[in-house]
């Protein structure tokens, strides 16, 4: 396959692309022998080495089998980014058992459809998020409570109806004796939960050998040259593919600091800035579209921020598209490129990403990762691979490719997403001259109304045009006449009286009839995902 990427690339790759055959729990164990001294996690003031990280996963792993947890068995995690996550998280993979992410606010009836699903056995959560699933333990199979208790909360809350264990009895109560690894490079590691291409929740099957190999991508395509323990601050949450791939496990592999953030309000930007001045030297900042907006208008203001945002080697956009100007205007004020990354769950998180030392055409994601083949497939012939420039579906392969689904509703879900070896995204696409990629929208939020093909992000991008406009989001809704017709949501820009009358005509002067929206609702609010991409899906059933 020709891959005119690759001389993109800002130091020589070698091909075929090659990493150890090794285990997450291992890859902890490796960087805690080299670097037994150096902080892993830091909560506020306290400290936590790999050394201790470790020992205490050690322990914790112990306590699980004692509760009869073995190789193969799901361990449901419900955890904020905080230090009882990584812990649980290595602990589970210290006997081999397998991680389901399961977000943090996730409430009952829905936690007990995961929980089922997948078959977990053990819920490891917080005692604040007690509420949210107390009533649904019962029905969701799971055989065991491990609770981290941060304000006494389950105290007020009627027996949950399952075996309840502190997780500081399993540190306090079991050995730190080592114990023999048991998974295999090829075994489960973690079930993610996405809702795909068809919006029923789906456990994505990711082994071991598909996260380590897209570290080791990620690590060849961006060797970081900063300071030995430097920090990274977490802000994507653990339990979201991005946060989990680049926050914890490439933390762990690299031996960075790790500056938990259990929870985080992009509008609040002065946390964050006594964070990066407190942790210097920063070298990762990985965020989403939501704070770069609100902090390139902080630095605008600040002299100061500037010069520490400048310092950072290593600020990262994921889980969402990010507009160009925005990025540019962050050089501008930075000196720093701000580097974008695409991926998605069932490639265990990054198969795109931004070349480090050389601009990307504006819009762009960049080029594939070393490791990766990536094309534009045809909509209605996905064997062929459309001309360069055209728009088709992105198909990608390489060795972080998901192993399918676990036990999917449709027993053809897997199939229709893996063929031939490539994952095809669901993601519109195309790809120019040289090699860069260029998301257009998804394909399942495509628009066809009378015919003609409308994308949501280009709609978008003339609603955030207008000078009112805050935020907006666009879907198609059914329609008799038209199949569907455009509806545009949009949020006004503060102390700004916006009328829908006047978005309809900033469209009607920047867009064909068929791509002005039919209507616009003026709203205070888009709903988005725990990265910042419009719930798309939630809004076509508003209507």
């Amino acid at each position: 396959m020709s891959r005119p990427w690759q001389d993109k690339y800002d130091h020589p790759v070698p091909e075929p692309f090659t990493f150890p055959e090794t285990t997450l729990d291992r890859v902890l164990a490796a960087t805690a022998a080299a670097h037994p001294d150096w902080v892993a996690l830091s909560a506020g003031d306290d400290n936590t080495t790999y050394a201790q990280l470790d020992e205490r996963a050690t322990r914790v792993a112990h306590g699980l089998r004692a509760l009869g947890i073995a190789k193969g068995d799901r361990v449901a995690l419900m955890l904020p980014n905080a230090a009882a996550y990584p812990l649980a998280a290595a602990a589970a993979h210290k006997i081999g058992a397998v991680i389901v992410n399961v977000g943090a606010m996730t409430k009952g009836p829905e936690f007990a459809a995961i929980a089922r699903a997948t078959g977990a056995r053990v819920l490891v959560t917080l005692d604040v998020f007690l509420p949210n699933v107390h009533g649904a333990l019962a029905a969701s199979g799971i055989e065991h409570l491990v609770l981290h208790s941060v304000s006494g909360l389950e105290r007020q809350l009627p027996p949950p109806g399952v075996p309840t264990v502190p997780l500081g009895d399993l540190l306090r109560s079991h050995p730190a004796t080592a114990l023999p690894p048991v998974a295999a490079p090829e075994d489960l590691a973690l079930l993610q939960m996405t809702s795909g291409t068809s919006g029923r929740p789906k456990a994505v099957k990711l082994t071991h050998r598909n996260i380590v190999a897209n570290l080791y991508q990620i690590e060849a395509f961006r060797p970081v040259a900063g300071a030995a323990n430097g920090a990274v601050i977490c802000l994507p949450p653990f339990f979201h593919v991005f946060g989990f791939t680049i926050g914890l496990q490439l933390s762990v592999l690299r031996g960075y600091r790790m500056v938990l953030v259990p929870r985080f309000d992009p509008l609040a930007i002065v946390p964050l800035l006594a964070l990066v001045e407190k942790h210097r030297p920063v070298v990762s900042l990985p965020g989403v579209p939501a704070l770069w907006k609100v902090l390139v208008k902080h630095l605008e203001a600040s002299p100061a921020a500037r010069e520490m945002f400048a310092a950072i080697e290593m600020p990262s956009c994921g889980g969402a598209p990010l507009p160009p100007e925005l990025k540019e205007r962050f050089h501008q004020l930075t000196g720093r490129r701000l580097h974008e990354a695409y991926g998605l769950s069932e490639a265990a998180s990054t198969t795109h990403m931004t070349p480090v030392s050389r601009p990307c055409p504006a819009g762009s994601m960049g080029i594939p990762i070393p490791g990766i083949d990536a094309r534009i497939a045809d909509l209605d012939a996905p064997a062929r691979t459309v001309p360069t420039g055209e728009v088709g579906e992105l198909a990608v392969r390489g060795p972080q490719v998901m192993a399918g689904y676990w036990l999917a509703p449709d027993a053809t879900e897997s199939t229709s997403r893996l063929r031939d070896g490539w994952l095809f995204t669901g993601d519109l696409a195309r790809m120019d001259a040289d090699g860069f990629f260029f998301i257009v929208d998804r394909r399942d939020d495509l628009i066809i109304t009378s015919g003609f093909n409308v994308y949501p992000s280009e709609v978008e991008a003339v609603l955030k045009a207008h000078p009112g406009v805050a935020d907006a989001a666009v879907v198609g809704v059914p329609d008799p006449s038209h199949g569907k017709v455009v509806i545009a949501r949009v949020v006004p820009r503060e102390k700004v009286e916006l009328s829908a009358a006047e978005v309809l005509e900033h469209c009607r002067q920047r867009l064909p009839d068929h791509k002005v929206p039919r209507r616009v609702l003026v709203v205070d609010e888009i709903p988005k995902s725990p990265v910042g991409k419009p719930l798309r899906r939630q809004l076509r059933a508003e209507g």
